[in-house]
């Protein structure tokens, strides 16, 4: 039987989308004449023929977990930030206006020093808003393995400490990148199963391919969506 290991990317075709041409000739080359048509004819190159209810699923699910999200930030930011204003007065009272500025000093530094080693140590991407990222994402750009679970929740706690740190820096920069990032993962559970064809590759091998344009076109529209949620 053939492996069907050298099939398994045939929706990037070289590493990304190609036009029209090149695109049916690879998969011609791959596959063979007949099974590459009806690979082909699947969808259009930069369109997608999933079932209505996919989409709003997606839609639904990204808008709920945004909301969610953002609750859960805000809260944190508000527990975390009365904290240390509590600490401070607390202080204060007990010990004198000194001894409650080193105590409020030594909690921002302590929830900085928890930013830096989430950043360098469990999601180094996750270091910064995110925006550029984003955006060449949507701009067409090969950025999948950014949008990854590990700097969304990286990105996300990240958010919480820097606030809650005192830096002068916002959340609406990091929100909209984890609404994007979001969308992503959700897309790929959701979207994955519809855009996977079984192929015949011989009389006894058949592999299933994905068809990689297809997916990035969904998950370009859904992270769209996802960043307008992350506002």
């Amino acid at each position: 039987a053939a492996s069907a290991a050298p099939y398994e990317g045939l929706g990037h075709l070289d590493d990304g989308p190609l036009p029209s041409k090149p695109r049916q000739r690879a998969a011609h080359a791959m596959l063979g004449k007949r099974a590459a048509t009806r690979y082909l004819a699947s969808a259009p190159l930069g369109e997608h023929r999933l079932p209505g209810y996919v989409i709003w699923g997606i839609t639904l699910a990204t808008s709920v977990g945004m909301a969610l999200l953002n609750l859960f930030s805000i809260f944190s930011m508000e527990f975390l930030i009365s904290f240390k204003f509590y600490v401070l007065q607390d202080v204060i009272g007990a010990c004198g206006v000194w001894a409650g500025v080193a105590a409020f000093v030594g909690i921002s530094c302590s929830f900085s020093i928890l930013l830096m080693l989430v950043v360098v140590f469990v999601a180094p991407d996750a270091g910064g808003s995110g925006s550029p990222e984003n955006k060449g994402w949507l701009n067409g750009s090969d950025l999948s393995a950014y949008f990854t679970v590990r700097n969304f929740f990286g990105r996300a706690i990240a958010t919480v400490l820097s606030n809650a740190s005192g830096y002068p820096v916002g959340r609406e920069g990091p929100t909209v990148t984890m609404g994007s990032n979001l969308a992503f993962l959700i897309t790929k559970l959701f979207a994955a199963p519809h855009v996977k064809q079984q192929v015949s590759l011989d009389d006894e091998a058949t592999t299933k391919v994905t068809d990689v344009d297809q997916l990035d076109v969904v998950r370009r529209v859904a992270c769209a969506v996802g960043g307008a949620c992350g506002m």
